[in-house]
């Protein structure tokens, strides 16, 4: 490999370490419930730990400007639901929300 190519390669190498270390899993609860971003930032989920008849929401912005919302809505406290981001953006920030119980606060991806 020429000089060139190696000294190429090692910006590359560095951006690449920096984004995996900055890449995890992060998690925030409504009392017992909860909702997550993968370590991808491409995956939102979000459980509804409580049998309390309110369902539960996860929002969130993507690094693009959109936002969104993954919800697990019969309120019985055993299910949990996730989505893939399509938009070929990574998630930013988001935060749980129970139906009248309001929403926490938004929280960094």
């Amino acid at each position: 490999m020429s000089r060139i190519a190696v000294l190429a390669a090692i910006p590359l190498t560095m951006v690449l370490t920096a984004t995996a270390a900055q890449a995890h899993y992060q998690e925030d609860k409504h009392g017992s419930d909860r909702g997550w971003v993968d370590a991808s930032h491409w995956t939102i989920g979000v459980c509804d730990n409580e049998a309390d008849g309110h369902g539960v929401r996860t929002e969130y912005q993507t690094s693009n400007g959109g936002s969104d919302h993954v919800g697990d809505w019969n309120g019985s406290g055993n299910a949990c639901n996730s989505e893939v981001v399509y938009d070929f953006s990574s998630v930013t920030r988001f935060r749980v929300c129970e139906e009248t119980e309001g929403c926490r606060p938004w929280k960094n991806a």
